[in-house]
């Protein structure tokens, strides 16, 4: 007779803070073409800013299982330090505000994919210690 077969479900960062946050606007969602690829620009522009032993969209995935339940969580980080020490890991937003305004009250939503890339990166380097950043940008105007 086999063993208990669990039952994996899969999802992304993305998708879980959405549904642990309902009416929470992570980005994705319908806008214009050239606004995606604005953003997808900033994105590269920031990532190229940084020294080359920073990792860029860097995968990332934990299993966590309960009984005969498995959630399979997955999600790219934007950026990644690994050092003796401890891991920094980026999250880069891009929005239409003012960057500085939201720095000084991320938005709860951000702040969720953010911890759970901290929290799935120290499992998988295996570090004590994440440091985690929170980078907002608008497109076209390096603030």
């Amino acid at each position: 007779m086999p063993e208990h077969t669990k039952n994996r479900f899969r999802v992304s960062v993305r998708d879980l803070v959405a549904a642990a946050n309902p009416g929470e606007h992570l980005g994705k969602g319908f806008s214009s073409r050239t606004r995606a690829l604005d953003g997808i620009r900033e994105h590269t522009r920031l990532q190229d800013l940084k020294p080359p032993e920073w990792e860029r969209e860097v995968s990332v995935s934990r299993i966590e299982a309960r009984g005969t339940i498995e959630l399979e969580v997955f999600g790219r980080m934007d950026a990644l330090l690994v050092t003796h020490s401890g891991l920094i890991v980026e999250e880069i937003k891009t929005c239409r505000r003012d960057p500085e305004a939201l720095s000084r009250a991320p938005r709860p939503g951000h702040l969720a994919q953010l911890k759970c890339y901290g929290y799935m990166a120290a499992k998988q380097w295996e570090r004590d210690t994440v440091t985690l950043q929170l980078t907002y940008a608008r497109p076209g105007t390096e603030d």
